[in-house]
């Protein structure tokens, strides 16, 4: 209920002013009738039980807080049917905002960056409490300037770190427009470094007077970052510098920590970064999710997925240049004639290097006989094989994990905990890279993206001290001089890449065209169907692995043991100890990032088909698998796992990529599934034919609504075929789940809608948090496929090109959901006077649907005149058709939309299927 002046909360704080208020709740300036003294109440008006129990959990991470940069948390309690409240110190003053208002113009530099550096203290404190504590609202209006002249950082309660999956409202509210980075959009995960970006982005606007475009406009290419020095020439170039090095958009490219953007605003040295506003792939290129205006409506809602996406972190990748060759009979000894370009050692970030390495074929160390009792697996066929180019000149081999399922987890005598209970999983097909990435292919990834790695941007590095002979941070310690200062990469260019955090692991998968693996495709490539303890076998064996012997010098190494290396060793080395899908180094060497968030009770709520990892971010950190030159035999078993901060790299950790398959025939490879054969759907989808013929594609010049993506207007011919008639329901997705051939969506919720998936009452409504992988698998499973581009616009619009599926006159709420005429999703097929020409409804609001198109922004002027198939390759599948927040323009028939990583589920996405013409 909406407080007033007089009220006495709990008996206590009497309400005085209210200072701000929302749609889920509001602040208040009390008194504290028992202390005298003045104080702010914070209250949230969500009263479900887990809206309680997160803010139980915020209120006890807060309480204990103690700085002079912070207000003081004191008190907190709920009252039943109205509402929680967290109790703070009142701290008198003006926000900088107001100050800058006042002024009518920029701060002085060092005024303001005195203040920012105050703030810097009070989050690197924030930072490193255990659990961390990330503000993700720091805006000029959220830093006060009290009476004695301290900044203080405020408003950082418990509406930041609710999890987001339980209203649009409290994700919206942890995205600000011109300060949130992108991946308070959706797009990856928040850390310390999304503070780093909105402190950047503040003080961008108190020696500007100008709001940064937002984060999301700049990493499309819509948007460009303006210079600090041409809005105000009195910004020196070292502040500009840190800044700029603060907003990076790429968080492995972003200054690592508060600490990091204090000393660089403090004149200490900032490694060099890549423009801030350089586009990853061509501006024309990328998904156009952003040119709806503003603030509009899913961006928020890829907010509220944030924590719930999970490993569907952001995948913006560089345009690759032209289809990879792919060679399915190339051997290893085959591909040892490729050369690459590294990056040497020394060769500064940006510059091309003239060292030229060649790729050697893999050797086997022989160190003694094998054991005849130890199982092996034999290679694949080279069917399942190939080769990939890369950018640069580089190529990668990847193996074809075949679809199937295993038992996940391990019961024998020497397991750990968290290995427990064994588990049947089901996984989709999968490429993955044979090799551990290499010095010399993450070196070819840097020249070719200037990219900047987290340690590299912190200055030191967790590795093997040269002096103590232990695991340490160690300043100048990066990927190019892993051992710090006077280390370098010579000889050691086909020995795996180590020094990486997570970011700069994902970063090279996506460059490379994959990502990272998840857990249990991890342990599946390892392990396979036998879910064998090592990848060769059920026996240790030292001539197949790179584990810590007699040459480690780490206290647990295992003197009676000699595999010849005293770190990592060439990728490739131990031939013997391949895996059943032929990849080499699963065990030892070093361990490999996986996509997934570490929960060692993870195994107790998994679920049986591709599992994603935990729905949420867990304490802890990401999950590393395979063990190490650093591991003893136990610990480089295929079952083990083990919790790594991503925040910074590691002298043991590496990377290793997976690969999606398109289709069930990848290089004329059919693939084989070991699950059970899918069953067709108990019911018939009901859908409408539209005819074989030619109609009117994309929109004219004169139209003022149309984009760039649009044009030029075409005719088209296309084949007759069917679509859907309505978007896919949840009853009718729910039945290819039971059948065996989809996925459950990544999420039960809707929009407002806490249970929606499952949930009777919304049986007929259209199915969301679907990737595009379980769209297509839908459609292929009901015996379809996902309409192209072009397919989906003919019968939406008719041969005539019209505006809208109805015709050309404006929408309203009687002809679709669109606009927040309803504020969430309707009944598939709710709106009949909507329908198309043909006979398909839906086809404008409701939900945005994937087709199977990728997305290209150029394409419509190379595409061919009949049936266009849409690019052979690109980042990002395409949708059509507006949702039901979207205002009329994005309703048109002809308007285009992507979204970044084809493996994003939205609250707002659906899809239909096309079936071909008998």
């Amino acid at each position: 209920m909406t407080l007033t002046i007089g009220d006495v909360l709990g008996g206590r704080y009497r309400i005085v002013k209210l200072v701000g208020q929302g749609g889920f709740g509001a602040v208040y300036r009390a008194w504290d009738t028992s202390l005298h003294v003045p104080v702010a109440v914070k209250e949230n008006l969500d009263t479900s039980p887990e809206a309680q129990r997160q803010f139980e959990h915020e209120a006890l991470l807060l309480a204990p807080l103690r700085h002079p940069n912070l207000p003081r948390v004191s008190d907190h309690f709920f009252l039943p049917g109205q509402g929680q409240y967290l109790v703070m110190d009142f701290v008198e003053g003006k926000s900088l905002e107001q100050l800058m208002a006042e002024r009518g113009g920029p701060l002085p530099e060092s005024q303001a960056v005195t203040w920012i550096g105050q703030v810097c203290d009070a989050l690197e404190y924030l930072h490193t409490r255990t659990p961390p504590i990330i503000h993700r609202d720091i805006k000029p209006q959220n830093i006060i300037i009290n009476a004695e002249g301290r900044a203080v950082l405020v408003d950082f309660g418990i509406s930041k770190v609710y999890d987001p999956g339980l209203s649009t409202t409290v994700g919206a509210r942890a995205v600000t427009a011109g300060y949130s980075p992108p991946e308070q959009y959706g797009m990856g995960k928040t850390d310390a470094r999304s503070d780093v970006y909105a402190l950047g982005a503040t003080l961008y606007t108190l020696l500007t007077s100008q709001v940064p475009p937002e984060s999301v406009l700049l990493i499309a290419g819509h948007e460009t970052l303006r210079p600090p020095h041409e809005a105000n020439p009195g910004v020196s170039p070292a502040v500009e510098g840190a800044i700029l090095a603060a907003m990076a958009v790429n968080t492995s490219q972003r200054l690592g920590g508060a600490g990091a953007l204090r000393d660089a605003l403090a004149g200490r040295a900032v490694a060099p970064l890549s423009p801030v506003v350089r586009p990853i792939a061509p501006a024309p290129t990328i998904p156009v999710e952003m040119r709806r205006g503003g603030a509009p409506g899913w961006v928020w809602g890829a907010a509220v997925l944030l924590i719930v996406l999970g490993a569907a972190a952001f995948l913006l990748l560089r345009n690759r240049g032209g289809e990879g060759t792919q060679t399915p009979e190339a051997t290893v000894a085959s591909i040892a004639e490729v050369t690459i370009t590294p990056l040497a050692a020394d060769t500064p970030p940006g510059e091309t290097a003239t060292v030229v390495n060649t790729v050697e074929p893999a050797v086997t160390k022989t160190i003694g006989p094998t054991p005849e009792n130890t199982p092996t697996v034999d290679t694949p066929p080279d069917a399942n094989r190939r080769v990939i180019s890369l950018p640069g000149g580089a190529s990668v081999t990847q193996l074809l994990a075949p679809a199937g399922s295993f038992l996940m987890g391990s019961d024998a005598a020497d397991n750990d905990e968290d290995e427990v209970p064994v588990h049947p999983v089901q996984l989709d097909a999968f490429w993955i890279d044979e090799l551990e990435v290499t010095n010399a292919l993450f070196a070819a990834f840097a020249a070719d993206t200037g990219h900047m790695t987290t340690d590299e941007l912190d200055g030191a590095g967790h590795t093997v001290s040269a002096a103590t002979g232990e695991f340490e941070t160690v300043d100048g310690a990066n990927w190019r001089h892993p051992e710090g200062p006077g280390s370098d990469l010579s000889g050691r260019e086909q020995q795996p890449v180590a020094l990486v955090s997570w970011d700069d692991a994902r970063a090279f998968c996506a460059w490379a065209g994959g990502r990272l693996p998840t857990e249990a495709e991890w342990e599946y490539a390892a392990r396979g169907e036998a879910a064998l303890a090592y990848p060769w076998g059920e026996s240790f064996n030292v001539q197949r692995v790179n584990f810590c012997d007699r040459n480690c010098p780490l206290p647990w190494s295992d003197g009676e043991a000699d595999d010849g290396y005293r770190f990592m060793a060439d990728v490739g080395t131990f031939a013997g100890g391949e895996s059943w899908v032929g990849a080499l180094d699963m065990a030892g060497n070093v361990w490999e990032w996986t996509a997934d968030w570490y929960d060692e009770n993870y195994y107790d709520y998994s679920p049986a088909d591709n599992p994603q990892g935990p729905p949420q971010v867990v304490e802890g950190g990401k999950t590393v698998r395979g063990g190490a030159w650093s591991s003893e035999a136990q610990g480089v078993r295929s079952a083990v796992r083990v919790s790594v901060a991503p925040e910074n790299g590691h002298y043991d950790v590496g990377i290793r990529c997976v690969y999606e398959v398109e289709s069930s025939e990848v290089n004329g490879v059919e693939v084989a599934s070991a699950g059970e054969t899918v069953v067709a759907p108990d019911e018939d989808i009901p859908r409408v034919e539209v005819p074989a013929g030619a109609f009117v594609r994309g929109s004219t010049d004169s139209d003022p609504d149309a984009l760039d993506d649009e044009k030029p207007q075409r005719s088209i011919n296309l084949d007759s075929f069917w679509i859907a008639r309505t978007e896919t329901t949840n009853r009718q997705y729910a039945a290819c789940v039971a059948g065996g051939g989809c996925s459950p969506p990544q999420n039960v919720s809707s929009a407002t809608r806490e249970r929606y998936y499952g949930e009777a009452g919304y049986d007929d409504f259209p199915v969301v948090n679907v990737r595009w992988n379980d769209a297509s698998a839908f459609c292929r499973w009901a015996e379809g496929r996902l309409p192209t581009e072009a397919e989906w616009e003919k019968a939406a619009r008719g041969p005539n090109g019209s505006l809208y599926p109805w015709g050309d006159e404006a929408p309203t709420c009687a002809r679709a959901n669109y606009n927040n005429c309803v504020g969430d999703t309707t009944a598939a097929g709710a709106y009949p006077t909507g329908s198309s020409v043909y006979g398909a409804l839906d086809m404008a609001g409701n939900v945005w649907e994937w087709v199977a198109d990728w997305y290209d922004g150029r394409y419509y002027a190379v595409a061919p005149d009949a049936n266009p198939p849409g690019p052979a390759s690109g980042q990002a599948h395409g949708f059509r058709g507006g949702a039901w927040d979207d205002e009329a323009s994005l309703l048109r028939a002809a308007y285009r939309d992507a979204y970044l990583d084809q493996s994003f589920s939205l609250v707002y996405v659906g899809f239909r299927c096309a079936w071909d013409s008998d």
